[in-house]
């Protein structure tokens, strides 16, 4: 009796022990999202106006998280994503809360070297899976822009042309943009075998801050390893993941479309 009493308790202790010491931070977790880019033939116009016939061969990425819940907010998001032999695009549609539908923007235009307080969408990419040699874009509701390396922190002396345009709309902002293959180093789009990571991030500064993600960083702003995959694929179609939520029992159900072009 007393030998189970002694046995009972050291288990108990061992689980009290174990559930104080480790936090969720501690927990080992990866949530990657993945995306095959389809390639386009024609590629679009970037005027910052997101047009559904000149995306229509792009794909959409899946809902965006809020972080830290990692959890889509019920606020509209739309991002296409599409590639050609030159170029990387990808356009945006941003929803505004009620209360904000007009996003803030720095008082002047052009480019910036350093990131300001106002509403901007983040692109950040890392090429091969380099998380230590990764590239970051922002760009402005007014068309304000800038692009810096991102070595687990800006280094804003480094630029390259990229084209980009955004305009206000009546439920918020859009934009689009196109970003040469050679600012990463490149001829041309890697190989369909190579990932990349990937996010992009609606950073809002009104009426109050929020970061929503492609990707689940949890806690950690600079845990590049936790960006999404992506590859280039001329091979596969372009597919629309509209919405994700759990089914039970451990099963995520997904409701994507395939645009037919005819």
């Amino acid at each position: 009796m007393f030998r189970n009493f002694f046995r009972l308790l050291l288990t108990v202790s061992l689980v009290l022990i174990f559930s104080v010491s480790v936090s969720a931070d501690q927990i080992d977790w990866q949530r990657f999202p993945h995306q095959a880019w389809p390639k386009m033939q024609s590629p679009p116009q970037i005027d910052g106006v997101v047009d559904q016939a000149e995306w229509l061969t792009a794909s959409q990425l899946g809902p965006m998280k809020v972080s830290q819940d990692g959890v889509d907010d019920g606020i509209g998001r739309e991002v296409f994503v599409a590639y050609d032999q030159d170029n990387l695009y990808i356009a945006f549609r941003f929803n505004r809360p009620a209360t904000a539908l007009k996003p803030f923007s720095p008082s002047a235009t052009g480019r910036f070297d350093h990131t300001i307080d106002a509403d901007m969408v983040e692109i950040m990419f890392s090429p091969d899976l380099d998380f230590d040699h990764s590239y970051a874009f922002w760009l402005y509701p007014n068309g304000a822009y800038g692009e810096a390396l991102a070595q687990r922190g800006k280094v804003s002396s480094w630029n390259c042309d990229w084209q980009q345009k955004t305009r206000l709309t009546k439920s918020g902002w859009e934009g689009e943009l196109a970003i040469l293959f050679k600012a990463f180093g490149l001829d041309g789009p890697p190989s369909s075998e190579k990932l990349w990571g990937f996010d992009i991030v609606d950073n809002r500064k009104t009426p109050f801050k929020l970061l929503a993600h492609w990707s689940y960083r949890g806690q950690l702003w600079h845990g590049y390893e936790n960006f999404g995959r992506i590859r280039f694929d001329p091979r596969v179609p372009a597919v629309r993941l509209t919405q994700a939520s759990e089914l039970g029992n451990g099963q995520l159900g997904v409701v994507f479309v395939e645009p037919c072009l005819f």
